[in-house]
């Protein structure tokens, strides 16, 4: 991820740089609109709006996580607002729902009341783990029309639900298809991590905006409250595709 932002930075600033140069062999004359300025003021003090979107999410912290997991499908929605200062910097933050956990699965021999193999199963099983959560991010925004923008900050999350879900083709052999348990007390309330995120800014209207950002959450804090596998830990890690719409409020006077 930070490699990935530096990249996009320095294409931002030689783009502009290239398009200054151009501007400038024109004839244009200094401080010319039609220069791209990849560090811009802000024309107004909040943004309210929403986002959201889907995520692939696992766990880490113990060995069976390494071994036998595989990235699941979440989801996260947010409402947010953020304070924009006047050059570059901004302090965002919301209040989202979001689905954490991972997704195992496999292979398994059924086996009669003798011992008997009568065959084998898959099964699947999913752990979703759902937050409300609360980022305090920083951001720093470029560009002019088409913005980019890059955050990060801690986040703290507080857990609402937490499910296994078991999905198995055994019928023939008298297993349920699905079975529900909820291990919300096996589970450690809180959850604190590190939030970054990257994305692009396209205004569609006046005082109107569309963005998109792949944000990561990564958990910090150890949200099992009982012992693994292997004595490890269970530590959250999401990765967010988000769709926000927003709205500029409060005209900052030039």
């Amino acid at each position: 991820m930070r490699n990935l932002i530096l990249i996009i930075l320095t294409i931002s600033y030689y783009s502009g740089h290239a398009q200054t140069q151009s501007d400038t062999n024109k004839g244009n004359s200094a401080g010319a609109k039609s220069k791209f300025n990849w560090i811009t003021a802000s024309d107004h003090v909040l943004d309210l709006g929403v986002e959201g979107g889907p995520s692939v999410i696992f766990l880490y912290g113990d060995k069976f996580f390494s071994q036998h997991e595989k990235p699941a499908c979440g989801f996260s929605g947010a409402f947010f607002v953020q304070y924009n200062f006047p050059k570059v910097l901004s302090v965002r933050t919301n209040i989202a729902f979001e689905r954490k956990g991972n997704m195992t699965s496999g292979i398994l021999e059924a086996t009669d009341q003798n011992g008997y193999n009568l065959g084998s199963y898959n099964y699947r099983i999913n752990n979703n783990s759902d937050y409300l959560t609360l980022p305090i991010l920083v951001r720093a925004t470029f560009g002019d029309k088409i913005k980019l923008f890059i955050n990060a900050g801690p986040y703290l999350g507080a857990l609402l639900n937490d499910e296994l879900v078991t999905r198995t083709n055994g019928e023939k052999y008298g297993l349920p298809a699905k079975v529900a348990k909820n291990v919300t007390n096996e589970s450690n309330r809180l959850d604190i991590g590190l939030t970054t995120g990257i994305g692009l800014e396209v205004p569609i209207k006046k005082g109107f905006s569309l963005s998109f950002e792949a944000r990561n959450n990564t958990g910090l804090y150890n949200t099992a409250n009982q012992p693994l596998v292997y004595n490890g830990t269970r530590k959250n890690n999401s990765t967010n595709f988000l769709l926000g719409f927003s709205y500029a409020l409060g005209k900052r006077s030039t």
